[in-house]
Parts: C-alpha cells; sequence; structure tokens
C-alpha cells in the first residue's frame, strides 16, 4: 500500500507474525532478510499489488546459488523514489501463480515450505530495493514478535512504518496460553483488563511439521483452539510444541497414532491482547520458566 506521504507499508505475508531470524542470523553472520514462522503448507500472500517477475522452482537436490531459495517467487511492484521495488518470497512448499500474473495487495500466491537451502519449514521474506536487497522491518508496521530474545537482538537497524489509524489491515489482537506456574501472571493480566480463563489444555509433542499441520486441521475443523510454537531454537530444532485447548477424543487418538506424547495440562487462557500487553505477559513468563504460546486472532 502507498501511503499519502509516499510511503510504502507492506502487509505481512503471512496471518502469524512471529520472526525467527532477522537482519543477521543469531550468530551474527549475515541474512539480509527475515525468517517468518510458518509450518509447511501455510498460505503466503502478496505483500502489495505488482507483477510477478519470477518464479522458481527447486530441482530437490541443490543447496547452493539461487536454488538455496528452494520453490521461490519475486514480485515487483510500483517503483519508489524512482527506483525498482521488488519482494521475494523463499523456500515455499507450492507456487500457485506464474511469471507475467498480476496481483493484488493480500492475493495468495502461494503456500510455506522447507525447499532448498533451509532447516526446517519457514518462510524467507527480502525486499530489494534499487537490485540491492534492504531490512524488510524498514517498509512493514511493527505488528510482530519475535521467537525469542536472541532473534530480537539481531533485527538489524530499522524503523517500522506507521499504520493509518484507520482502514483495511488493522493490527490484529493475540491469544494466549500459558503453560507452568505463571507467578502473578493472571492477576497482572486481569490488572491490564484482559479476560482470563483457567482451562485445561492437550499438549502434543515434539511433532514435525507435517503431523502438526495434520492436528492443527483436526483443530480447526472442530473449533478448537489451536496453539503452537517451536520445541527449541530455530536454527537447531524444528519440532513443534501443540497446545489445543477444547481438544476431544479424536485429536488425542490422532497424536496417539501418530506416535506423538500428549498430555491434558493445566493452562491459563489470555485475551485478547494487544501487541504490547502480550509482550509483558511474555516477558514474565519467561522469567517464570512457563511455556508461552500466541496466536492471532482471526
Amino acid at each position: 500500500m502507498r501511503l499519502k506521504n509516499g510511503d510504502v507499508l507492506f502487509i505481512w505475508p503471512l496471518a502469524l507474525h512471529v520472526i525467527t531470524a532477522g537482519w543477521t542470523y543469531n550468530n551474527g553472520s549475515a541474512h539480509n532478510a527475515i525468517d517468518l514462522r510458518a509450518v509447511v503448507g501455510t498460505p503466503v500472500y502478496a505483500m502489495e499489488d505488482g507483477t510477478v517477475d519470477q518464479t522458481q522452482f527447486w530441482d530437490g537436490r541443490t543447496k547452493t546459488g539461487m536454488q538455496s531459495y528452494g520453490n521461490m517467487l519475486r514480485i515487483r511492484h510500483a517503483a519508489y523514489k524512482g527506483g525498482s521495488l521488488r519482494t521475494r518470497y523463499g523456500h515455499l512448499s507450492r507456487i500457485l501463480v506464474e511469471a507475467g500474473q498480476a496481483v493484488k495487495e493480500g492475493d495468495l500466491i502461494g503456500y510455506s515450505g522447507e525447499t532448498g537451502n533451509c532447516n526446517g519449514a519457514h518462510l524467507h521474506i527480502e525486499v530489494i530495493y534499487n537490485g540491492a536487497r534492504v531490512n524488510p522491518l524498514n517498509w512493514m508496521d511493527a505488528d510482530f514478535t519475535c521467537a525469542n530474545s536472541t532473534v530480537r537482538a539481531h533485527l538489524g537497524s530499522y524503523i517500522s512504518v506507521q499504520r493509518p489509524a484507520t482502514g483495511p489491515n488493522v493490527a490484529k489482537l493475540q491469544r494466549i496460553c500459558i503453560i507452568g506456574q505463571p507467578q502473578g501472571i493472571a492477576g497482572n493480566a486481569r490488572a491490564l483488563g484482559l479476560p482470563v480463563e483457567e482451562a485445561t489444555v492437550a499438549l502434543i509433542g515434539p511433532a514435525s511439521s507435517g503431523d502438526a499441520m495434520t492436528l492443527w486441521g483436526m483443530a480447526k475443523a472442530g473449533g478448537c483452539e489451536y496453539f503452537a510454537r517451536y520445541a527449541g531454537e530455530m536454527d537447531d530444532n524444528t519440532l513443534q510444541r501443540l497446545c489445543i485447548a477444547g481438544a476431544g477424543e479424536d485429536i488425542h487418538a490422532k497424536a496417539s497414532a501418530l506416535a506423538l506424547p500428549v498430555s491434558d495440562t493445566p493452562a491459563l487462557l489470555i485475551g485478547p491482547a494487544s501487541d504490547g500487553d502480550a509482550m509483558t505477559l511474555w516477558r514474565q513468563a519467561q522469567a517464570s520458566s512457563c511455556e508461552y504460546y500466541a496466536r492471532y486472532t482471526e
């Protein structure tokens, strides 16, 4: 979207905005992109109107050069201050558009995957201005969270674009699930004016991306609340922990059939909450060594 002041505001390409690798990797080496948490098959959307000017299909083995992106597509957007502007989407499982095709902001263009040179499923995003990669966070709003504090320390230099107060794509609120002994978190959440509910949830995994997607589909069909997070650091662990509120016998049975650990566990369900309030509670959960899950409301 082009704002009245001429700035560009890209929408986030996923419904959930969790950054798992910033402008630099966790070891400080160059990344020149950001990675977003996404299991295989997560819908990917065009970040602005444009024309698909490149698609690539992975050969299934090469992990160097352009093939390192795996299945990849690139969109050329309208010029910005006289310079060319493109976005690139990497490691896709499936591409739904073709070169030369015009797309609108928010159009479904593919599904996330783990093709090319990557350790586990995620979406790789680049913004390319005048032929050079630039920090994508300078082109989007601040409606995101980080997988952990190490990722946050490697976001690079950026200034988020201020989203207009009204209109489409208003920032969404979060639902939060906390498991463990959350010292004072319930009281703090209520002090922030947030709804707090004690519940019993099914805690499942660690699970592969494929098994997680299977259970996510069942949870969605059954009207359950589904939360997921990676079981460890993104750069060395791609298995997921799942938390499902309202899980019935079918989900328990499916998890057992997939040979996944499953247990019914007391939890706090909090929200919907703003990103700021969610971050406050995340820090408190981290300090209490609790398991913290969050998802954006639909």
